[in-house]
């Protein structure tokens, strides 16, 4: 989704120290992902209620998942971090522990 969206829909920084600087997808981080994805997908989210379509508020993981999703392990990261970077973390996580 980062690879798609940052360049062609112009995502900046969400920090204000940078004055709306032009992202490339390696330096977005889990602010500027929120900001330009998580908070719209999940601002707009829906649900059926009888036949209607009703807003509702909701996590990233509500829209994204099936069922349930209870948590096996933690991991603690910096939001500002590149989500890259946080992402292959997690797949070397996955893959030292035959996780995939």
């Amino acid at each position: 989704y980062i690879h798609e969206h940052c360049l062609k829909d112009g995502w900046t920084s969400s920090n204000p120290t940078l004055n709306g600087q032009l992202l490339n997808p390696s330096d977005v981080n889990l602010y500027d992902l929120t900001h330009w994805m998580i908070k719209p997908l999940t601002k707009h989210a829906k649900f059926l209620s009888g036949d209607a379509l009703v807003p509702r508020q909701c996590s990233y993981v509500e829209m994204v998942a099936s069922e349930a999703q209870p948590p096996r392990w933690f991991a603690s990261h910096f939001w500002g971090e590149p989500v890259v970077d946080f992402i292959r973390c997690l797949s070397q996580h996955a893959f030292l522990r035959g996780l995939r």
